[in-house]
């Protein structure tokens, strides 16, 4: 058991954030809805940037928004490329722009990016890895911790890209989501998740977890909203009709977490989350089951290392992220009556307090 109760926060992440995908129309939304619009409209505009891989290596970072867990991934990032190349970190020439959840700032950012003498561009978040996809198609991009570059377009398989993007790939195991729920509450029949309508990395997610649901006898009951005013009220709506609720990676959702926890708390309902990340254990929440966003950076990282070194991005494969596990909140776990068996605690880690 991995006992962090010493340290209130822990660095565990995924990339639930940047991989969800809305219609554009959506773009109006509140920061972290926002971090689900898909980016519209393309123009290519590239000033050639060349340079062996050395310290002249020039390159950009357009992050989707200004979250810790971000901020994480860029440092990972960094430590990849530097591992891969041999450059010292603190000799990196990386200029990192923050896109702040704006659609707007997403193309803005991109067509700079696009434009600029940059020899590879980096970038967190689907919606603005395909702004910068529609922006150039001939630098090298390397998403961070992207769900399905298939699915959303920018490759044609994670082994071979065939096109200018390629990096890391975080995908939560739904089947093991739903192990660790039921290994706390094998006699759990109900759970309940909410999501914003259209999103489609949760779309995603919510088949895979319910066909996993479903080949255990639980029924998954799914409850849609459009934005997070209607949190509160789903959240209600499913106290005395589930006996767990499952938050996926949905950026509108996360941004009224703590009144979904704080409904799962009076009413004594598990509530538990398919990602970490530092703040995402808010008051309520049993536990998430997570990565570690520092190493889904670095494995990136590597990636545009190799790209430097001279490798295609179209030849070159995503790197997949396999280290996901369990973090949980002793609090919240005696305050529901939850407790970690011991085949899960191995392999655990657990705090007190929000992390």
């Amino acid at each position: 058991m991995k006992d962090m109760t010493s340290k209130n926060s822990v660095s565990r992440s995924t990339r639930w954030l940047g991989s969800n995908s809305l219609p554009c129309a959506a773009a109006g939304a509140t920061l972290l809805a926002i971090l689900g619009l898909t980016a519209c409209g393309a123009r290519e505009d590239d000033k050639a940037a060349s340079g062996p891989c050395s310290a002249s290596y020039r390159q950009g970072m357009l992050v989707i928004a200004q979250l810790q867990l971000f901020n994480n991934m860029v440092e990972g990032y960094k430590e990849g490329f530097s591992k891969q190349t041999g450059i010292p970190v603190n000799g990196l020439k990386i200029d990192v722009k923050n896109a702040q959840g704006n659609p707007t700032n997403f193309q803005t950012l991109a067509r700079s990016f696009a434009s600029g003498p940059y020899d590879l561009l980096g970038v967190i978040g689907t919606p603005t890895t395909i702004a910068l996809a529609q922006s150039t198609k001939n630098k090298p991009i390397v998403t961070v911790s992207i769900e399905d570059p298939v699915g959303a377009k920018l490759a044609d398989s994670v082994d071979r890209p065939g096109s200018n993007v390629t990096g890391s790939i975080d995908i939560p195991p739904s089947a093991q989501v739903l192990d660790g729920i039921l290994a706390l509450q094998p006699n759990a029949k109900t759970i309940g998740t909410i999501y914003t309508s259209g999103n489609d990395a949760s779309l995603k997610f919510n088949k895979e977890f319910g066909a996993a649901a479903k080949a255990r006898g639980v029924k998954f009951v799914q409850t849609s909203i459009t934005g997070s005013n209607e949190l509160q009220s789903a959240a209600r709506s499913m106290v005395g009709d589930v006996d767990a609720m499952l938050i996926g990676r949905d950026g509108n959702v996360a941004a009224g977490l703590p009144a979904i926890g704080a409904q799962a708390q009076r009413s004594r309902l598990p509530l538990y989350l398919a990602y970490t990340g530092p703040g995402a254990l808010v008051d309520g929440v049993v536990g998430g089951f997570g990565s570690d966003e520092r190493e889904v950076g670095e494995l990136a990282g590597v990636v545009a290392g190799k790209i430097c070194k001279g490798a295609d991005p179209a030849t070159t494969p995503f790197s997949v992220y396999t280290g996901h596990h369990w973090q949980f909140r002793k609090d919240t776990l005696a305050k529901v009556g939850l407790t970690v068996p011991d085949g899960l605690t191995k392999t655990s880690e657990f705090v007190n307090g929000a992390s």
